[in-house]
C-alpha cells in the first residue's frame, strides 16, 4: 500500500492467494493414489504373466506394504533434491529430476521385489 504525506492511501496492492499450492497437493494426492493402484496392478500383471504360484498372497503383501514403499519412495526423492541444491546449485533442475525419477522408480521398484521375495522365496538350486 502506498500512501500520501497526510495518511490517504494513493495506491494499494493486493495480493492473492496462489491458486498453484492448493492444486500441487491434490495433484501429489492424486499421484500416490494412482502410483499404488498402477504398482499393485503391475506385479499382478506380471506374476499372472509368469505363471507363479504365489500371486494370491503377494498382491495382498504388497498392498500392506506399498504404502511405506511410496513414502520411502518420496522421501528418496526430496533428498535428491535437497542434494541437487547443495551440490549442483544453479542448475539443481536439470540434474533432479531425472535423478528424483529414475531414483523413486527404482525404490518402487525394488520395494516390491523386497515384498515378492519375502512372500515367495526362490526355491533352492538342487
Amino acid at each position: 500500500m502506498t500512501t500520501t504525506a497526510d495518511g490517504h492511501v494513493a495506491r494499494e496492492v493486493r495480493k492473492f492467494a496462489d491458486p498453484g499450492v492448493p492444486l500441487m497437493w491434490v495433484g501429489w494426492a492424486v499421484c500416490l493414489l494412482s502410483a499404488f493402484f498402477l504398482v499393485r496392478r503391475a506385479v499382478r500383471m506380471t506374476l499372472q504373466y509368469h505363471h507363479a504360484a504365489a500371486t494370491e498372497a503377494t498382491v495382498p503383501a504388497l498392498t500392506k506394504a506399498l504404502p511405506v514403499i511410496l513414502v520411502a519412495a518420496a522421501g528418496l526423492g526430496v533428498a535428491i533434491g535437497f542434494f541437487g541444491s547443495w551440490v549442483v546449485g544453479y542448475f539443481q533442475l536439470l540434474f533432479t529430476v531425472p535423478v528424483a525419477l529414475a531414483g523413486m522408480t527404482g525404490a518402487a521398484a525394488a520395494g516390491a521385489a523386497w515384498v515378492r521375495h519375502r512372500t515367495c522365496p526362490p526355491a533352492a538350486a538342487g
